[in-house]
């Protein structure tokens, strides 16, 4: 059903938006459930509070991002390349990133297991 035909003009349902540009435009406490963004690119995107769940990211590129305060729950970063991260304060399972980091550099941290 088109949303003209909708009860509520705000709701799409089976709709195909390629290729759309959305300039200026709140989608505040908006809902996407079951909707592809393959190739899709954000910028200039304010997603402060927002819940991201059951969602993939393979072969994404994050630049200029930031991830501040963020909770990465029950994540796969197998693969996952950071580089040039500010890691201040980054914990991973109780372990500090950046400390470890600190360690590595100095050329201190503990022989890895084999």
């Amino acid at each position: 059903m088109s949303p003209a035909m909708s009860e509520d003009p705000r709701r799409f349902h089976d709709e195909t938006l390629r290729e759309a540009t959305f300039d200026d435009v709140d989608l505040g406490a908006a809902t996407f459930h079951n909707v592809t963004l393959e190739g899709a690119r954000f910028d200039d995107v304010n997603a402060k509070a927002a819940r991201i769940e059951n969602v993939t990211f393979e072969g994404a590129v994050f630049d200029d991002v930031s991830l501040r305060g963020a909770r990465l729950v029950n994540v796969d970063l197998s693969g996952v390349v950071i580089e040039d991260a500010d890691v201040e304060g980054l914990v991973i399972d109780g372990v500090r990133i950046d400390e470890l980091l600190a360690k590595h550099r100095a050329g201190t941290e503990p022989p890895k297991e084999e």
